[in-house]
């Protein structure tokens, strides 16, 4: 269907007339920020800041700083200007004439829109796909509705579960828990069991997670669930930008009075993992039910064993006499009741499809569910039955029941109407989907041939929307399997940086499949460049070295200024170790920028990139002039189009290349306005960095007062920086799933490094951080730092490093000492003294052998005291510090 063309200006005009109401009000919705207009608009930010500067020249729009909803820092946010109001509304009317093929027929954009709870904007954007209110128009028509209602999904027979349920019973009247999670293998019956239960529970409302889903998706489905016009749906536009807490706070009061089970948590994306970990935390009486496949995630083990906020019950296959009885009911007992209830374990979906077994099959055994559905289910099967499983388990999530690609396949309505009324295919509100353990066995059975045009049929269905971003993964999974490399290529080009970004590093996955030699050579030199760039996102250098390095070459042999920017920055990231190599790549980069004709998009992102890692690797070789030049080139690049974050971090490196140079008065200005620019994107990590540097600048001034107050306000926002972090390490089973597909396993095994990698450096920061705040208040005269030291050697105990939790020791001893706790202080040094033997560390035992050699001369252990002097100064005489080694030698004899 042909559509007018909206550009960018166009789109923004009409987001900010929606709220036009908010022009002078103190709190404003995000969608009046950047963020928020490039998130809704589905345009690169800094796209959207050249057209805002545009649009500000002719005088349509103005901006000042406000409070946004659900963020604790102010923010720059834009409105419209009087004589834009009227060209807005003209635009409206007009794109809300624009007419939708819908299952009703066809409606105005308008109102299709304002049935899906959508902004015009963003249903505008969506009318190549099927709206949440309905189909859109297909190439082909869609499924002929069958004379009867399709089936509902068969009610799954429950047997059993008495204590499951009795526990879930005591948790609804009388636990104080907010969370019960129910989990266990796939197909045990978790959702079965909660769906037993909530029959009897006034008010449950449901939402289950979809195979690939961000956090705006998630609020959206669950705002549908609760009703529509909830809380959280003011936070499902542009819902990253929101603080975790605020959404959580949000969630507990849509859900006062009512019970919300969220089936699948497995699924979830790692932001709305962030959400329920606040939710744990938020002191309310909501009661949540949820489903998962594992353990953890969201909570740790104090949330269940001393805070009692989570419930766990575990699912394990039925009991005898229950898996007997269930059998009992299906005509089946005896020997063979028993052998099927001995190699099944009882596990519920096994029981359930037992029915395929004929009573006269007296050898129809299996040694596992798995083997039970490939052997004897399958077996069982017309043909039409078959292929309709065979391409409906190609899907890795529903499939609505009209839409046209079930149709081009040729699959008979009777066919899937069959597989549903057996259970082997579940009806949802979102469409036909195959259960998890069941399409496992199926995609076994599926032909080389049909799976890749399955597949392929599968891309066709999904890229018909190239704006949402599941739909652009899907089909992009699709593409892979399917072997349509340029297809894939094509989606890369278009979405898929920005899907690295958004965190679906699954894609890299998808990337591993394809074969780049079948490529053409551009093609082949973009996929390399996306590869190398998702794989350093990752922490694999080595795979992204191997792949950068394929794409410069086939750069040499193309003239894309885009392509060569792009590989060179990552290059020069890689590579920032060797500075003299870096600055080489940064500076093609910069070159190829400089050379476009267009300056826009992701490119304005990477030329920042390039412009920083200038200066990093010019300030590596001493040239201070040169990376001055280069930092502020960032700046003004980023403040051209308005990218707040990437001015912040350049400001930073800025800021501390004065410190360096002994500019101190200029580099605490340059750090001030930083800082505030940091706090206005609300970047906690650079925020940390700032009042780290400025605190270190004050301690360097001997302003002690001013420097701890630094420090450990660096320390609050170090400290709630790697709580995100620790959610998402929680958050391992994406790495564990990519580890258990077909894909390459040790490329899982990286990203689950990277994720935890990620936590240590935010906790090393935080050990950090409490070293100083010690050494501060040493310098100020005061005691108190003792505790700082013992949760330094806390968090360095935590992640392993032996040698600074050895040197942490060192400190606390030194701090127990002047208090008086001798015997405190020895014991630490003592277990300093056994780390630093057990890694090997002679400069760590020779300084913990010279102190405790203090130590105990100071408690008239003059004996013990001297064999430590003696050992400190073999030691230092062995490492070469001889000035050290002469003064224990004085001592030890001093000793005597």
């Amino acid at each position: 269907m042909s559509r007018p063309s909206l550009t960018i200006e166009e789109r923004i005009l009409l987001i900010l007339l929606d709220n036009i109401q908010f022009r002078d009000e103190f709190e404003v919705p995000p969608a009046m920020t950047q963020e928020g207009l490039a998130q809704i608009s589905t345009a690169a930010r800094p796209n959207v800041a050249r057209s805002l500067k545009n649009l500000a020249k002719k005088g349509k729009t103005d901006e000042r700083m406000a409070h946004v909803k659900g963020q604790r820092r102010r923010k720059k946010v834009y409105f419209l200007l009087p004589e834009a109001v009227t060209e807005a509304q003209e635009l409206k009317r007009h794109l809300g004439e624009l007419k939708v093929k819908t299952p009703d027929g066809e409606v105005a954009l308008e109102k299709a829109a304002s049935e899906a709870d959508l902004t015009l904007v963003a249903a505008y954007t969506q009318v190549d796909k099927q709206l949440n209110f309905g189909a859109v128009e297909e190439d082909l028509e869609p499924l002929p509705k069958p004379e009867k209602p399709a089936p509902k999904i068969k009610a799954r027979p429950f047997f059993g579960r008495k204590k499951e349920l009795k526990a879930i019973n005591d948790w609804t009247a009388n636990d104080g828990s907010r969370v019960l999670l129910v989990h266990g293998m796939p197909g045990i019956g978790k959702t079965t069991l909660v769906e037993r239960f909530s029959k009897g529970y006034e008010g449950a409302v449901w939402y289950r997670f979809p195979p690939l889903n961000s956090l705006g998706g998630v609020l959206h489905g669950i705002e549908l669930a609760l009703g529509g016009k909830t809380g959280i749906g003011e936070y499902s536009s542009a819902a990253s930008l929101h603080a975790p807490a605020d959404i959580a706070t949000a969630l507990v009061e849509d859900i006062d009075g009512k019970l919300l089970v969220l089936d699948d948590l497995h699924f979830a994306c790692v932001g709305f993992i962030d959400v329920l970990s606040a939710l744990v935390a938020v002191d309310s009486n909501c009661k949540i039910i949820i489903t998962s496949r594992n353990k953890g995630g969201f909570y740790n083990r104090r949330d269940v064993k001393v805070h009692g906020t989570v419930k766990e019950v575990t699912l394990t296959g039925l009991g005898e006499n229950d898996a007997l009885d269930m059998l009992k009911k299906r005509g089946i007992e005896g020997e063979k009741a028993q052998l099927i209830l001995r190699r099944s374990g009882g596990h519920p979906i096994a029981l359930e499809l037992v029915e395929f077994i004929s009573e006269s099959e007296d050898d129809a055994v299996f040694t596992d569910v798995q083997e039970f559905v490939r052997e004897e289910v399958l077996g069982k099967l017309s043909d039409k039955e078959l292929d309709a499983l065979r391409f409906l388990s190609v899907f890795r999530g529903p499939i609505p029941r009209d839409s046209s690609v079930l149709r081009r396949v040729g699959l008979e309505p009777e066919a899937i109407d069959s597989l549903v009324e057996r259970a082997l295919v579940e009806n949802t509100t979102h469409g036909l989907k195959v259960h998890g353990l069941i399409r496992t066995v199926v995609v076994d059975r599926v032909s080389p041939e049909d799976w890749t045009r399955f597949n392929s049929m599968a891309a066709d269905h999904y890229s018909k929307d190239k704006q949402d971003l599941e739909s652009v993964m899907e089909a992009m999974y699709h593409c892979s399997i399917s072997g349509r490399g340029e297809d894939l290529v094509e989606l890369l080009r278009a979405r898929g940086m920005l899907a690295l970004r958004e965190g679906f590093v699954e894609l890299i996955m998808l990337m591993v499949e394809v074969d780049p030699s079948e490529l053409s050579k551009e093609d082949a030199a973009w996929f390399h460049y996306m590869l190398g760039y998702g794989t350093l996102m990752v922490g694999d250098e080595k795979g992204a070295a191997k792949s950068l390095g394929k794409a410069e070459e086939l750069c040499a042999k193309l003239k894309d200024q885009s392509l060569d920017l792009g590989v060179n920055e990552a290059l020069g990231r890689m590579l920032k170790d060797d500075s003299k190599v870096a600055l080489g790549h940064f500076r093609k980069a910069i070159s190829s920028y400089e050379g476009m004709e267009e300056q826009d998009g992701e490119n304005v992102i990477r030329a920042v990139s390039a412009y920083n890692g200038a200066g990093l690797a010019l300030k590596g070789q001493g040239e201070t002039g040169g990376a001055e030049k280069a930092y502020r080139s960032a700046i003004k690049l980023a403040q051209d189009f308005d990218l707040q974050d990437q001015q912040a971090a350049a400001m930073f490196n800025l800021g501390q290349l004065h410190e360096a140079r002994g500019e101190i008065v200029e580099a605490k200005d340059i750090l001030n306005k930083g800082l505030d620019l940091a706090k206005d994107v609300g970047d906690e990590h650079l925020i940390m960095g700032y009042l780290a540097t400025l605190g270190g600048i004050a301690a360097g001034e001997d302003d002690f007062d001013t420097a701890l107050k630094y420090y450990e306000d660096a320390l609050e926002h170090a400290v709630s920086s790697a709580d995100l972090w620790e959610t998402a390490n929680n958050s391992l089973e994406i790495g564990e799933r990519y580890r258990r597909s077909k894909m390459e396993r040790s490329l899982a095994t990286r990203l689950v490094s990277f994720i935890q990698g990620k936590k240590w450096e935010e906790l090393w920061g935080i050990c950090q951080l409490y070293e100083h705040i010690c050494m501060v208040q040493r310098q100020r005269g005061l005691g108190g730092s003792a505790p700082f030291h013992r949760k330094a050697v806390t968090l360095f105990d935590e992640l392993g490093q032996e040698r600074e939790a050895a040197k942490a020791r060192n400190n606390l001893a030194v701090v127990l000492k002047s208090e008086g706790d001798h015997d405190g202080a020895l014991h630490h040094y003592e277990e300093a003294l056994q780390i630093n033997t057990n890694i090997g560390d002679l400069g760590g035992q020779a300084i913990t052998h010279f102190n405790m050699g203090m130590l105990l001369r100071l408690m008239e252990r003059d004996e013990d005291a001297r064999q430590h002097f003696e050992e400190a100064g073999r030691l230092f005489e062995k490492l070469g510090r001889k000035k050290e080694a002469a003064r224990a030698k004085e001592l030890q004899v001093e000793a005597l």
